[in-house]
């Protein structure tokens, strides 16, 4: 990871992307592959009054449980986790779904789609969780409750019973404090409202005396309608007992159960402690002022001497070294160290805690792919965590140990903050089987920390764990502490966080300074997206350069045309689409987030279809029923084949929606089980043979090392035409390549040729190929189509430079088919291939401009070209030539 990016930012400024941080958050991760957090105070957005649910009854159970019902609005509740009532597709077309996607945002949605695109329907009692977009809650739970029908009342009330108890076991087993429920299947499944509220209030009350709680603190019921609230009142009487006295109790309650006074840090407790022994007010907001029960893991606390065990705090992240057995830690998150082969019994650590989680721990690791990771995250099953990190140390050989270290733990602590966890352990990661020396290992495990919370705000607590024996690591670790408490900055040790207001304070009162930090794999990354932010944000109209705007169909004008007080106008020039967004600065930078976030959209959309026509175009799956033989269609095709080259065992999503075994090759469905038969364009091909990892199905890409022959001969190449080879990879797409082969003649001729392409398009070219939306010449008036470039300096000449990619230039090297070439003219009518045509000009696989001495080739069918490398360059400055 390169060094993070600070962009201080006006205040007016950091007010507007404030207001937007999940949407602008998401945005620069997906289109930079960057991380943008936000630093500085966190601001009220709430408009207006204050919210103020009027609470009709209230009942405090032993330990501290607190049952209340109010009549209130759901999407200005603050409680840890907010329940929708959903439908088994995540739909948000009505209803209380509606009105949290409403007052969440957009992205809501996009969590929605994202949840059943991976893990298919949520089926009647399930629930699905996903992250909250802007509402002041921490996760959003997604409970699909049954559909009321009287001849089958009482499987119904067991469904809906099962659904609230999946609920109250999630927040539970993740640590939250507080939880709001609505009336889950009163609305339009039907389900009469006293019978509705009886089974919620029944499930709630056998969970809170059949549950030992140690996390959760308040349960409200909350509904927005007069009917509603009374009968979840009157089934709480009858279940709890009468109210608790409202005067002085409301007070009470607001000071102890709100997300906000909960946001304690570490959710860990001395041992035999109940949740309800000490109250909200014994944990201090500030890291520095927790009590000491609150620091210390419960399996440490009789291990510990008088002195104080070491720790570093910054910007509300605790990092704290303690002594104690990593598999009996109750934080949030504990880390774990795993050989390649996934085996759980190959080291101490490991084994240790697959003792305790149990073997549904070690099938759970076993279903996921290990290549080209370096952390899997699993449940905790029977440990007292919620997750755990897996961290592949032995998986990037190429990569040295200390590098690989620093990696795993700031991929750990990475994954821990985005998923809003409050502590996490880790053990001294590479000190066993691995041979890391100790001190290395104490100094980049806390060095990676350090590094990780400077840039970041979060109350969060970090331990390192080592065992009570190995007095040598703990050492070790314990002279890194004391060196790097001495480096840090005297404020950051009186560093405070008002949890109720937001704002960060040092000891003399000062706010922090309203910032942007952009971390990232490299500098060129962060570079990017610094540019990217800089535009959007200066005085006057933005222009969004890209040509998937021709894609944009009536659903997504639907939305530009929502964005707000602003002006957007599309323009097409040369073959080049780009849209200008101008307005009032809140409205002009809120909508250009908007829309490239759309655009986002539309390129992955796109980019599916294109997987499927190419996956098509390469293998065809099949089964045979009683019918005779059926052909997948493409949709289904695709996913099949990605099943066969991950070796994963599927539902496809698409029709006919099949359960797919792909070690036998078999598809169950409503009609029975059928033999799968897959059948390549080139029947010498070994596609299926070698497991390849998900994200690299379709194309694999490999880095040419800058000391290789290869590398040093293409800089030689490069330098002559006044550019600096940055770095060079080369691709392998296997169905690229056959198809390519099984449309060659017999004297099928091929050349290398070249195309240049802007940043955002690199990952769908070496997965589906060369697209004519992918990249623009400068001059497109002789034919449409995919142009490449006989050379570098061609293609220099020919296709536009982006401006956007902020002097770097992506080039890829094509094996492109020449069998059948015509000259075409200036203004020539436009061509297109076909399957099969009686039109003579449909014959021709490429065009050209002189056939003695082409400047470029057009070619009219994107399974004539294979892209081989991609090239980063840049153009060197003239006074260095």
């Amino acid at each position: 990871m390169a060094s993070p990016r600070r962009i201080p930012l006006p205040d007016f400024t950091y007010t507007i992307l404030f207001r937007c941080a999940e949407n602008l958050s998401d945005l620069v991760l997906k289109k930079f592959n960057c991380f943008a957090e936000l630093s500085g105070p966190k601001l009220d957005l709430n408009q207006g009054a204050p919210y103020q649910p009027v609470k009709v009854y209230e009942k405090r159970l032993f330990g501290g449980l607190v049952i209340s019902v109010l009549k209130g609005d759901l999407t200005r509740e603050d409680t840890d986790v907010v329940v929708n009532a959903a439908n088994e597709d995540l739909d948000h077309a009505g209803g209380l779904a509606y009105a949290l996607a409403k007052a969440g945002g957009p992205h809501i949605i996009e969590y929605s789609k994202e949840w059943i695109k991976t893990h298919g329907i949520v089926k009647t009692g399930g629930i699905a969780v996903t992250r909250p977009g802007n509402l002041p809650c921490k996760c959003l739970v997604h409970a699909v409750g049954p559909v009321w029908f009287s001849d089958i009342a009482a499987k119904c009330d067991a469904d809906l019973a099962e659904c609230i108890k999946n609920v109250l076991q999630y927040v539970e087993k993740s640590n939250q404090k507080s939880v709001a429920i609505p009336a889950v299947s009163s609305g339009i499944f039907m389900f009469p409202l006293p019978l509705c509220a009886k089974a919620i209030v029944n499930t709630i009350h056998s969970f809170c005396y059949n549950t030992s709680s140690y996390h959760l603190k308040e349960i409200r019921l909350v509904n927005n309608d007069d009917p509603t609230v009374d009968a979840m009142k009157t089934a709480c009487v009858a279940r709890f007992g009468p109210s608790d006295v409202l005067s002085g109790a409301s007070s009470a309650s607001s000071s102890s159960s709100g997300s906000h006074s909960y946001n304690t840090g570490s959710h860990v407790q001395p041992s035999g402690a109940r949740s309800g022994s000490s109250s909200a007010s014994s944990y201090q907001t500030g890291p520095q002022t927790r009590s000491r029960a609150a620091q210390t893991p419960p399996t440490l606390t009789r291990q510990m001497s008088s002195d104080r065990q070491p720790s570093i705090s910054i910007n509300g992240f605790t990092l704290q070294l303690t002594q104690g057995l990593i598999q009996d830690q109750q934080t949030s998150v504990i880390v774990n160290s795993v050989g390649s082969n996934l085996n759980l019994s190959g080291g101490a650590v490991s084994t240790a805690i697959l003792q305790k989680a149990g073997w549904k721990l070690q099938e759970e690791i076993k279903k996921q792919s290990s290549a080209n990771r370096i952390m899997i995250p699993t449940r905790g099953f029977s440990l007292s965590c919620d997750r755990v990190y897996h961290v592949l140390l032995e998986s990037y050989s190429k990569i040295e140990s200390e590098k690989l270290l620093e990696m795993a733990t700031f991929e750990c602590l990475q994954q821990a903050f985005m998923n809003k966890c409050s502590s996490i352990s880790f053990p001294a990661l590479g000190s066993g089987n691995i041979g890391l020396q100790k001190d290395v290992v104490a100094r980049v495990m806390t060095e990676t920390f350090t590094k990780f919370a400077r840039n970041r705000h979060c109350t969060m607590d970090v331990y390192f764990v080592i065992h009570p024996k190995d007095w040598s690591t703990y050492q070790a670790f314990q002279d890194q502490f004391k060196t790097y408490t001495k480096m840090l900055p005297a404020e950051s040790a009186v560093e405070r966080r008002d949890e109720r207001s937001g704002f960060s304070e040092t000891s003399s009162g000062l706010s922090e300074t309203p910032c942007l930090v952009i971390s990232g794999p490299d500098d060129d990354h962060i570079v990017l997206a610094e540019s990217w932010l800089n535009s959007v944000v200066h005085h006057g109209p933005v222009t969004i350069q890209n040509n998937l705007i021709l894609q944009l169909g009536k659903a997504e004008h639907d939305t530009l045309s929502c964005l707000g007080n602003v002006s957007i106008q599309e323009e097409l020039k040369n073959g080049s689409s780009s849209l200008k967004i101008d307005g009032p600065a809140q409205d002009k930078i809120r909508a250009v987030i908007e829309v490239e976030r759309l655009l986002l959209k539309v390129q992955e959309k796109h980019a599916e279809s294109l997987e499927e026509e190419l996956v098509a175009e390469a293998v065809a799956w099949s089964y045979e029923n009683k019918d005779g033989k059926r052909m997948y269609p493409a949709a289904a095709n695709r996913e099949l084949e990605k099943a066969y080259v991950t070796q994963s065992d599927i539902t496809l999503r698409s029709p006919p929606c099949h359960v797919i075994n792909i070690k036998g090759l078999t598809a169950e469905g409503p009609d029975g089980v059928f033999h799968l038969q897959r059948k390549s364009v080139n029947s010498n091909t070994k596609n299926g043979q070698r497991q390849r990892s998900t994200d690299q199905w379709l194309s694999q890409t490999v880095s040419v090392p800058t000391s290789a022959q290869e590398f040093r001969d293409q800089w030689n190449k490069f330098s002559k035409e006044k550019l600096h080879l940055v770095a060079m990879e080369k691709i392998h797409n296997p169905y690229l390549s056959d198809i390519l082969q099984s449309k060659k003649s017999a004297s099928g001729k091929t050349r290398p040729l070249y195309q240049l392409v802007p940043r955002q398009f690199l990952k769908q070219i070496c997965e589906v190929g060369f697209q004519t939306l992918y990249s623009n010449p400068k001059d497109p008036k002789y034919s449409p189509g995919i142009y490449f470039a006989e050379n570098l300096k061609k293609t220099l000449e020919i296709f536009q430079t982006p401006e956007e990619e902020d002097g770097l230039l992506y080039i890829f090297q094509a094996e492109v088919l020449t069998d059948n070439i015509s000259e075409v003219r200036r203004n020539m009518p436009v061509l297109h291939l076909k399957s099969k045509s009686a039109d003579i000009l449909d014959l021709y696989d490429s065009l050209v401009d002189y056939k003695m001495s082409p400047s470029f080739i057009i070619i009219l069918n994107t399974f004539l070209a294979n892209p081989q490398c991609l090239f980063t360059c840049r153009r060197i400055p003239s006074s260095r030539v």
